[in-house]
């Protein structure tokens, strides 16, 4: 699996977005461009819409015991606002793992590996490994292995996060830190799913939900 070189992708691997014929993800950069989807365009971009890993994905590379200070690319995507850079749409990760996220620096005020997940969205078979997330000492931040925020919305069945893992070797530091989902505002159903991160809230903190 090659690292990331800190770019985006311009288009999937393929597929069309539907049930049938998922938008693959094969490369770290296909899945910086589903993220700059979320950031610039909100839900219209993936509501009703399918994706799926294909592939393992490294961020950065972890073979090294200090990676993180060895210009580790961040994972810039975290957003200031609960109504941006929110995920609506159902992530397969078929099994992969991700490696290698890293959000210090350029950390906003929610920040995971999904921003925010919002309406109906569903993230499932998925695992998170050798990553360090970092609210940055923001005031108020919320911090999630895998999504900052649940996003409030007055329609859908909420979020629903299946047989997904966060590994011991994940590192989660913020204001409102979590393993999981640091910040939840209405409905979300969590089945099958553990964390093992190291978790560190200067507010509060939980393997699961930091607050609800």
């Amino acid at each position: 699996t090659d690292n990331w070189d800190g770019s985006d992708a311009t288009r999937f691997a393929a597929g069309n977005g539907s049930e049938s014929n998922p938008y693959l993800i094969s490369t770290a950069e296909q899945l910086a461009y589903l993220m700059n989807l979320c950031s610039t365009k909100g839900t219209e971009a993936t509501k009703n819409k399918h994706f799926a890993l294909i592939a393992n994905i490294n961020l950065n590379d972890v073979t090294n015991a200090n990676w993180k200070d060895n210009g580790a690319y961040e994972w810039f995507y975290g957003t200031s606002e609960n109504t941006s850079a929110v995920f609506a749409g159902t992530f397969d990760g078929r099994g992969h793992v991700i490696k290698g996220i890293y959000i210090k620096e350029t950390a906003k005020l929610y920040n995971g590996l999904f921003p925010a997940l919002s309406i109906n969205a569903t993230v499932k078979n998925l695992g998170i490994a050798d990553s360090y997330i970092c609210g940055n000492a923001k005031a108020g931040n919320y911090t999630g292995a895998l999504a900052g925020l649940r996003t409030a919305s007055t329609s859908g069945n909420g979020v629903k996060i299946q047989s997904c893992y966060v590994d011991k070797d994940v590192t989660v530091e913020g204001d409102y830190a979590s393993g999981l989902i640091s910040k939840v505002q209405q409905k979300l159903s969590i089945e099958n799913c553990y964390s093992k991160a190291s978790v560190t809230g200067a507010a509060d903190s939980a393997l699961f939900v930091a607050e609800a």
